[in-house]
């Protein structure tokens, strides 16, 4: 059994992940709303544990497949993605409508469990095992890190000042006010998104697991159109019910022009940082903290992004296409130490 687990563990976990998910997602009643829901209640708590799927799954696939995985992933299991479970109980017990509603200390520890995520998976640390990680090159796992972080926040910054060179209302509220107050609102949107907004539930799954399997058939740029494929088809739900303004097709097909884009630039940062977990980790959550802070004319921006990516993507694509190396270099690695 543990032989043929093994053999096809890929989709295994994607059947899986994608049960899961659409179960969890259908069973909490958020699908049935008719605009999605800010508040976090507990209709969100179970819906989330849906978003956590993809980690779960790849964690528990991996203990049991692999034995020199079996210590991390039951690591991370259980002292992270369980205790950060549990924290989401407790803010469903508020039911705050936005983030920055969240009291004083659950935000704190929001905050406390993101830098604890972000020191567990970090180069400095050497005294973890991170899914299909070769030894660390601490110096440049750390550029390509900070690099991460600031892409995409400066890539929609262009975007929106382009939006806005005509003139027009450019405001961002989150910055209206005390400059202090303003930085603490960033970080812990940043540190939500990272726990609750499909970081921390996604990336292990997708980048931690899946991509690497595909990266031992496919050259790195298949395996992204198939993992951007994937990425896309499992938000189908969501996007069917909610559907962006557009046709459930419609929702589907901007699902994936969005998300493929940003699947090869993920895989390419990952595979230049040496297939370190905190560089998707860092672009996703950067991503996803965008509509929480309250950008004018958020949308049009939203659109000239989408642009800028498929530009970046297409000659990262054209590098992924011609770089054999890479292939081989990601078959060749295995799961080490720091």
């Amino acid at each position: 059994m543990k032989r043929t687990i093994s053999k096809h563990a890929l989709v295994i976990f994607l059947i899986l992940t994608f049960l899961l998910s659409w179960a969890l997602w259908l069973v909490s009643g958020v699908l049935n709303k008719p605009i999605p829901s800010e508040t976090r209640d507990y209709a969100w708590l179970i819906a989330q544990l849906g978003v956590f799927m993809p980690s779960a799954m790849a964690l528990l696939i991996s203990s049991f497949t692999d034995s020199r995985q079996r210590g991390i992933s039951w690591t991370i299991l259980l002292l992270i993605l369980v205790p950060v479970s549990l924290l989401g109980v407790w803010i469903a017990s508020a039911a705050p409508n936005r983030i920055l509603e969240l009291d004083t200390v659950p935000a704190i520890l929001v905050g406390a469990a993101a830098l604890g995520i972000v020191a567990f998976f970090s180069p400095l640390n050497r005294h973890q095992v991170e899914l299909g990680l070769e030894p660390q090159e601490t110096r440049k796992r750390i550029g390509w890190i900070l690099l991460s972080l600031i892409l995409l926040p400066i890539s929609f910054l262009l975007a929106w000042l382009l939006v806005n060179a005509s003139g027009g209302n450019s405001t961002v509220t989150v910055f209206d006010g005390n400059m202090l107050k303003s930085l603490w609102s960033v970080a812990l949107i940043f540190a939500f998104n990272l726990l609750f907004g499909g970081t921390l539930g996604e990336e292990i799954g997708w980048r931690g697991f899946a991509l690497p399997r595909l990266l031992e058939r496919f050259s790195p740029l298949q395996a992204s159109f198939m993992l951007g494929v994937v990425w896309a088809l499992w938000h189908l739900p969501i996007d069917i019910r909610y559907g962006f303004g557009l046709t459930s097709a419609g929702a589907v097909i901007v699902r994936l022009l969005w998300t493929w884009p940003l699947t090869i630039i993920f895989t390419w940062f990952y595979l230049r940082s040496k297939r370190c977990l905190l560089v998707p980790f860092m672009l996703h959550t950067s991503g996803n903290i965008l509509p929480d802070l309250g950008f004018s004319n958020y949308e049009q921006a939203i659109v000239v992004l989408s642009v800028l990516n498929a530009a970046f993507a297409t000659a990262v694509g054209f590098r992924l296409a011609k770089s054999p190396r890479d292939k081989a270099d990601v078959m060749n690695e295995k799961v080490t130490g720091t």
